[in-house]
């Protein structure tokens, strides 16, 4: 057992835009030193691929490197789901049959109609039918029709996360958080793998599921020599980076609570505590046709978790015409003064996937500058944000109030945090003081966090901005016209 008051845990983070490594103190779970590099996809001759050799390489001279100053004793993985290597364990480092598909490659639409008649309903696995790669299946189901002889090939079907697991520790398996999270794989009603997987006979390549933070092995010693590294460092099995985020607070609260991870995707996820089974949001009891948005994924404790997503990181920077511009309380006001509303969506995500986004201006046209595509694309986050967690509340058969945590990129803006309160009353908005909610998560992941202090959070002071509750519910109001659709209309 590694003397803890001079060892580290080391986080691979890997999200859709960039990956991080962590390295954090095993003593009271403080972040010593964080670095990161951008991703890259690979456009292969028939489909748009991670570059994931690019990361792994990264990954080793970081990880040989901060080993120097920092004795490492654990690592774990957190990476963004809907990502899968497909593996034949050969023995050799890298054995990948297929490149690690980018989840948004168009090429499966090929495969669209047949994907639809095997996919597994929303009451058995709580996914709606996502576009492009978003539904894991989906990749699998198009790379086993277009390449039967290469997939004979395939011993084991590896989360991203239990691959970089694998590769540091020689040991294949699968994990929970991974497998429910929107991938038409697991089944939430029975907790197993989907009859989509049976129907398919994929059943075996599936490796034995082992909780995340299970300690797996100690680091290959291939490894261990190459890059100088004591042979004892544990590798812990790792997990999906949404329920990294949501994992500090299962057992730290005994109220409802909503948690926004927020980076290129915005995740909430909503911790139900207080509902009664009976009465508790479940894909049986909301339709796919009503669920606008809603889904359902297995969180660390083994677990159904309700969840709405938008990709609000990209959009924000679409909105600004990727100039990016720090907006003022000033721009926000004139921004409500002259009714000009941001009606989404920016990016095909969410619950308005289907639409395009654009600015209605309810008074007059003008031509928006840096500052006010700043102010308006700060604003359309507030609003989507709002509306998702109304979407998560108001489908509650017995809704108890649910203060809401902020983490991730959002933490820095203050304006935001400031205007999601305005909306948020009587509820309270905290927000982390650690902007890394998935590498914090994930870091307590290890048996030693059970002495570390809690997640240190800030409230949100109880500013209210005139005019902006209606600007609100007029938002609302257009966005039911504009959708064939309609929406659960939040109280005033």
């Amino acid at each position: 057992m590694p003397d803890i008051k001079t060892k580290y845990i080391l986080i691979l983070d890997v999200g859709k835009t960039h990956s991080k490594v962590t390295l954090v103190d095993l003593l009271i779970g403080n972040i010593q030193i964080s670095r990161t590099t951008s991703n890259k996809s690979l456009k292969q001759a028939t489909y748009k691929a991670l570059d994931i050799e690019a990361i792994w390489d990264w990954f080793l001279s970081q990880l040989a490197e901060l080993n120097h100053a920092y004795p490492v004793a654990q690592i774990t993985v957190t990476t963004h789901g809907a990502a899968a290597a497909l593996i034949n364990d050969s023995g050799d480092e890298n054995t990948l049959i297929f490149p690690v598909m980018d989840y948004e490659d168009n090429h499966l639409d090929e495969v669209k109609e047949q994907y639809i008649k095997i996919r597994p309903p929303f009451s058995e696995t709580g996914s709606m039918d996502l576009p492009q790669g978003l539904n894991l299946g989906r990749q699998l189901f198009w790379l086993h029709q277009k390449y039967p002889y290469k997939w004979k090939q395939v011993k084991y079907i590896l989360m991203l996360p239990q691959y970089f697991c694998w590769r540091l520790s020689g040991i294949a398996v699968s994990e929970i958080t991974s497998l429910g999270c929107h991938t038409d794989l697991w089944d939430l009603v029975d907790m197993k793998l989907s009859s989509m997987v049976y129907k398919c006979n994929w059943q075996h390549l599936f490796p034995e599921i082992r909780k995340p933070g299970a300690i797996l092995a100690t680091i290959k010693k291939s490894l261990a020599n190459r890059l100088n590294l004591s042979a004892d460092i544990e590798i812990l099995n790792g997990i999906h980076d949404s329920n990294a985020t949501l994992y500090p607070y299962l057992k730290a609260t005994t109220n409802n609570c909503n948690i926004i991870s927020s980076g290129t995707w915005v995740v909430i996820n909503h911790i139900n505590n207080q509902s009664s089974p009976e009465n508790m949001l479940t894909p049986l009891n909301l339709p796919d046709s009503l669920s606008n948005g809603i889904m359902f994924s297995v969180n660390a404790l083994n677990d159904t978790v309700s969840s709405i997503r938008f990709m609000g990181g990209r959009e924000w920077s679409l909105i600004q015409q990727n100039t990016i511009t720090d907006c003022s309380l000033t721009d926000i006001q004139f921004i409500l003064s002259q009714q000009v509303f941001p009606l989404p969506s920016f990016e095909k995500s969410g619950p308005f996937a289907e639409h395009k986004g654009c600015f209605y201006f309810r008074k007059h046209n003008f031509e928006l500058d840096k500052n006010t595509l700043s102010a308006l694309a700060t604003i359309y986050l507030v609003l989507m944000s709002r509306y998702c967690l109304d979407q998560l509340n108001v489908n509650c058969k017995d809704r108890h109030p649910a203060d809401t945590i902020v983490e991730g990129a959002f933490v820095k803006n203050k304006i935001y945090l400031q205007l999601l309160q305005t909306l948020s009353l009587p509820e309270k908005i905290f927000y982390s003081s650690d902007e890394t909610g998935t590498t914090s998560g994930a870091s307590r992941l290890s048996h030693y966090a059970n002495n570390w202090p809690p997640v240190n959070l800030t409230r949100v002071k109880s500013q209210t901005m005139a005019g902006f509750s209606d600007y609100y519910l007029s938002w609302c109001t257009l966005v039911d016209k504009m959708l064939i659709k309609p929406h659960h209309q939040p109280e005033k």
